[in-house]
C-alpha cells in the first residue's frame, strides 16, 4: 500500500502492477462486459466518462462513441469551476475539448489518505492544462498525477493521467474542508 509521503517523493511512480486482486478481477470483468457492448473499449470510456452518445451500429451490433453537440462558450467558460465527475468543456489552443474528472474506478493500492483519480481527455492535453484542470477542481490540496508509459496504458486510444490527492480530515479533500 502507497502512503501520500512516498508517492510525493517518488513522483512518477509507476503503480499499475499495484493494483489489489479484487480489482485486477473487477477491470477484467469490466473490459469483457464493455467489449461485449461497445466497438472498442475506447468507445465506452468516451460514453461513460465523457458524456458521449452511445449510438447502434447496424454493422457491428454494438455501439459506437459520438461526440455530444459542441456546448456554447458560456458553457465552456463556465467550466473555471469544475465538478469531480461531471465531463465540462474547455478551450485549448482555440478547439474546444471535453475532460472530466472522476473517481478511478480501478484504483491503484494506495492509503487511506490518498485519493486516486483519472482526468479523461477527448484529446492529448498539454501539461499547464491538466495542472490548471487539477487546480481548478482540487483548489489548497496537495495533489500529483503522471501519465503512464506508452506500454504500460491499458486504455491508450483515450488520453487520461493518474491524479493522486491527499485526504485532510475526515474523509475530505483540502477543497472539500474550506
Amino acid at each position: 500500500m502507497h502512503c501520500w509521503e512516498l508517492l510525493h517523493s517518488c513522483g512518477r511512480l509507476t503503480l499499475a502492477a499495484q493494483r489489489p486482486q479484487s480489482t485486477v478481477d473487477k477491470y477484467a470483468t469490466w473490459k469483457a462486459e464493455t467489449s461485449a457492448v461497445y466497438d472498442c473499449l475506447g468507445s465506452g470510456v468516451l460514453c461513460e466518462k465523457l458524456g458521449y452518445h452511445a449510438v447502434p451500429d447496424r454493422v457491428s451490433n454494438k455501439y459506437v462513441a459520438r461526440r455530444p453537440p459542441s456546448p456554447s462558450k458560456e458553457h465552456v467558460k463556465a467550466a473555471a469551476s469544475p465538478a469531480l465527475g461531471v465531463p465540462y468543456a474547455i478551450e485549448v489552443d482555440g478547439t474546444e475539448c471535453l475532460v472530466a474528472v472522476h473517481p478511478n474506478t480501478f484504483p491503484y493500492n494506495v492509503a487511506d489518505d490518498v485519493e486516486h483519480n483519472v482526468l479523461w481527455s477527448e484529446r492529448r492535453l498539454p501539461a499547464d492544462v491538466v495542472e490548471e484542470q487539477l487546480g481548478g477542481l482540487l483548489g489548497a490540496t496537495p495533489f500529483l498525477w503522471y501519465e503512464n508509459a506508452e506500454a504500460l496504458k491499458s486504455l491508450p486510444m483515450v488520453f487520461h493521467v493518474h491524479v493522486f490527492s491527499k485526504v485532510v480530515r475526515g474523509g475530505q479533500t483540502a477543497k472539500d474542508a474550506s
